[in-house]
């Protein structure tokens, strides 16, 4: 086999890794009930996948090769466990195929990823429990960005998330089954899973692109999903509709060498027309019910976004009533941030500060680059060259990636701040 093809079994191993990682791994933790033996027995048939696709090509379904070849492991290491145990009898679970190699296994498995999200979303978790849990296994993204997420050390989400598992063990808690009478207990969690997901992917930490599409796309089959399954409830839609209004913007996010273009310079002629008029149906139907909620009203204000001409022309005065009417059903300091920027440009810089100053809780926000990032641009339209210089400069040591620190220091270099007195050495 060539270096070419080589080169392209690996990238098709890569692929079914990256973007299928939340779809084999449910349907394997269905399978044998444990988190720890579905996720090693996925790496042991990763392993082997980068060890025979090269040498004999990649097999006509690369997930079901997967799915087979992890099944076999995880039986293999029960049946050791069982006989270790003194019991010479296991009838209870298959024993591995040993005939198939994968290559020519057409078999499709159902999708289980929703009943995944709902067991760890089980009210015997703690809530920051459930979605770290969720992101990691559903997503298979890292505990250095699950940890981004909840503005957490590394460490502390590892431990979490470790903790969450055992508690799964312990409390026999066992997969959810969509088929069923959907728990809604769970179901705010589960929202704020998928959208834990579509931001992670839209504001990609990664070092060699701004957006992670394969994420969003994930975020919004769930979400698609979660709407069939439960017809009647309205957040849902919402949600689906601000993540419609987010993907139609995000082909005018980025430039040519890969640098974050900011709203009000985006060239909204780039904006994916179809897909806000996708999200305004959405939208209409479900605000037409008459029941709305956080999602709901964050659709809205993206709608307002969407919909003005330019940025000058955003109606900033009907997005600062929104805000103030999502702090009714979410008041976190997150929210309070983001009307302190309606406020701006709806009234004036120097209110918007002063609300900063006497409505936002600094203490939860300390190690969220936007507080200090949004801190120092009302300082630089205040001309407080120093504080904001301060504020950058903090920002800047929260950075995830170089593309971030690159926009930080281009506000660090502006007039006036670049040449303010300052008692850094």
């Amino acid at each position: 086999m060539t270096g070419i093809d080589q080169t392209q079994d690996r990238a098709a191993l890569d692929r079914a890794a990256r973007q299928n990682y939340g779809k084999l791994l449910a349907s394997l933790v269905k399978f044998c009930g444990d988190f720890d033996l579905a996720e090693d027995g996925l790496q042991e048939a990763m392993t082997r996948a980068a060890e025979k696709w090269p040498k004999g090509g990649k097999p006509r379904n690369e997930n079901s090769w997967l799915i087979t070849v992890a099944r076999n492991c995880i039986t293999d290491h029960l049946r050791k466990d069982f006989r270790s145990s003194g019991q010479l009898e296991f009838d209870e679970i298959p024993g591995p195929d040993n005939n198939v190699d994968g290559r020519d296994d057409r078999t499709e498995f159902k999708d289980e990823r929703l009943g995944l999200i709902f067991m760890c979303c089980h009210p015997a978790l703690e809530s920051s429990m459930r979605v770290a849990l969720t992101l990691k296994s559903l997503c298979g993204l890292s505990t250095r960005q699950i940890a981004a997420v909840f503005l957490q050390k590394e460490t502390t989400m590892a431990q979490r998330i470790v903790r969450a598992k055992r508690k799964i063990r312990k409390s026999g808690i066992s997969f959810s089954d969509d088929s069923g009478a959907i728990p809604l207990n769970r179901l705010d969690d589960v929202l704020a899973v998928i959208y834990f997901v579509f931001n992670e992917g839209y504001y990609s930490i990664s070092e060699d692109r701004l957006i992670d599409t394969s994420l969003c796309e994930e975020a919004v089959f769930l979400a698609r999903m979660l709407c069939q399954l439960m017809p009647l409830e309205t957040e849902p839609r919402g949600l689906l509709a601000l993540m419609y209004f987010h993907q139609a913007r995000e082909s005018a996010r980025q430039s040519i060498d890969g640098h974050t273009i900011e709203m009000h310079s985006q060239n909204r002629s780039a904006w994916d027309r179809a897909k806000i008029t996708t999200a305004d149906r959405v939208l209409r139907g479900v605000l037409m019910r008459g029941r709305p909620g956080p999602y709901q009203i964050q659709a809205a204000i993206s709608a307002l976004h969407c919909h003005a001409p330019s940025f000058e022309e955003t109606d900033w005065q009907q997005i600062k009533m929104l805000y103030l009417e999502l702090l009714r059903h979410t008041d976190t300091p997150v929210v309070h941030l983001n009307l302190c920027v309606a406020i701006r440009y709806a009234d004036s810089p120097e209110q918007a500060y002063d609300y900063l100053c006497k409505f936002v809780d600094p203490d939860p926000l300390n190690e969220y680059l936007p507080y200090h990032l949004t801190k120092g641009r009302l300082q630089l339209d205040l001309s407080d060259f120093k504080a904001a210089e301060d504020s950058l400069t903090t920002a800047l040591g929260h950075c995830r990636n170089q593309r971030e620190e690159t926009h930080i220091r281009s506000l660090l270099n502006q007039p006036g701040v670049a040449s303010s007195p300052s008692e850094k050495p």
